[in-house]
């Protein structure tokens, strides 16, 4: 597949906090799982060409199994792997989301991703909930919508909405296909 080649040329300066973001991941997260979880804080550095869309993986942790809310209210800069079955989860659905949910922007929060939910989305789960910790709200459209189920990527819209809270050096790349 090819990447499309539209490059945005952006005069903003931008105005949210800067990266990069130090973030510990869960030691129970399978090989494929961290795959999708680099390969989602990869996407968003490529994209945004500025150590504002960083993401640090600085260590694991092991989190207690099944998970439970005091973890994820007891400290922050975590990514969690959770199951719907664990005690914890029907917290976290009655606060927030079904498939992923983040707690605080700008890097200073837990991310909470439902692998067993998210099935074969945990991409595009990853990629929203990161877009969450950039600061970024829901949209209607791309993967900032939370119902969006196509090819994980950030586009143009996605984008724009960044570089209006971040800072995205001197360009931004759409990293869809064609």
């Amino acid at each position: 597949m090819k990447k499309v080649v539209l490059i945005y040329i952006l005069f903003l300066l931008g105005c949210g906090p800067s990266g990069p973001y130090e973030m510990n991941v869960d030691s129970s997260f399978t090989k494929d799982e961290l795959k999708i979880i680099q390969a989602s804080a990869d996407d968003w550095f490529d994209a945004v060409d500025s150590e504002d869309g960083k993401i640090i993986f600085t260590g694991s942790f092991s989190s207690n199994k099944p998970f439970t809310i005091d973890q994820w209210d007891d400290d922050s800069g975590n990514i969690f792997k959770v199951y719907s079955s664990d005690p914890g989860y029907k917290d976290l659905k009655g606060r927030w989301g079904r498939l992923g949910t983040l707690a605080g922007f700008y890097g200073n929060g837990n991310i909470a991703l439902i692998v067993d939910n998210a099935g074969s989305n945990l991409d595009n789960v990853t990629l929203h909930e990161m877009g969450h910790l950039f600061g970024l709200g829901h949209a209607e459209t791309e993967i900032m919508n939370p119902g969006y189920n196509d090819e994980p990527c950030i586009g143009p819209d996605t984008l724009l909405n960044f570089c209006d809270e971040n800072d995205c050096g001197d360009y931004a790349y759409v990293t869809c296909t064609e």
